[in-house]
């Protein structure tokens, strides 16, 4: 069985944000630690476990052949990884943005448990081939567990995005609206990211246009967790470009 070239890239995508994602998780926990607001630790646990998506990820594309027991469990932790990083999103925007009641948040995370639990009992992995050639195995989650997925964290995305841009429409401070807005450009990445996951299965018989949305279905998630890094924490070195940019426009 030979190595599929577009595990290979994959793999490397995968392995890339990986190192980024923790890094992020790393400046986000810092942040944390100093600010000591509930906000910025949820956003930390949602890189986490996008970061641990990655590294499941990386597994796979990497190790299909050698063990393909481990990396149907590995593809299983791909799915709870991206499941709980969105869940963990939500509770991030809860007091910023959303402010429901208690038994809401509640009743979301019992039922958010409860799919992963079955993601993890249940036989919700398919393995087959890239279509390549190279008979690689192709693993992915089954149709029914992708649109169990797809209908409970669809709100998240969608009212993060709605209300990212409502909330930079009505603050009065540059720097702040630009922040919300920059959040909404990350989780519209997110989107994007299950819309390329979504096209991949009908195109996977077309090898080069499968390839690209794979590709695409780590780089987005990755643009998306830098981000929520610039839109919350705003870093010293970015709020020093983003006044040297508007003294620039201001002298033009």
């Amino acid at each position: 069985m030979a190595q599929s070239s577009i595990a290979i890239i994959a793999g490397c995508l995968s392995s890339v944000a990986t190192i980024i994602t923790i890094f992020i998780f790393t400046l986000i926990l810092q942040k944390y630690f100093t600010r000591k607001k509930k906000n910025t630790l949820y956003l930390a646990c949602s890189v986490l476990c996008w970061d641990l998506a990655f590294l499941a990820a990386t597994i796979i594309y990497f190790f299909s052949e050698i063990n393909l027991e481990m990396v149907i469990w590995c593809q299983k932790i791909v799915y709870c990884g991206v499941f709980l990083g969105i869940m963990f999103s939500f509770q991030f925007s809860q007091e910023i943005f959303f402010s429901l009641k208690k038994n809401v948040i509640y009743f979301y995370w019992i039922i958010g448990v409860i799919i992963i639990l079955f993601t993890l009992i249940l036989n919700s992995v398919n393995v087959a081939e890239f279509m390549d050639g190279s008979g690689y195995p192709l693993l992915t989650i089954s149709l029914a567990f992708s649109i169990l997925v797809v209908i409970f964290i669809l709100p998240t995305i969608l009212g993060i995005i709605i209300s990212s841009l409502k909330i930079a429409s009505r603050t009065e401070v540059g720097e702040f609206s630009l922040g919300f807005r920059i959040i909404a450009l990350g989780q519209s990445m997110i989107l994007l990211t299950f819309v390329a996951d979504t096209l991949a299965s009908i195109f996977i018989a077309q090898i080069n246009v499968y390839a690209l949305l794979l590709y695409l279905t780590w780089i987005f998630p990755m643009i998306a967790i830098i981000c929520y890094y610039l839109g919350w924490i705003m870093p010293n070195w970015f709020k020093k470009w983003l006044n040297v940019q508007e003294d620039e426009n201001k002298n033009k």
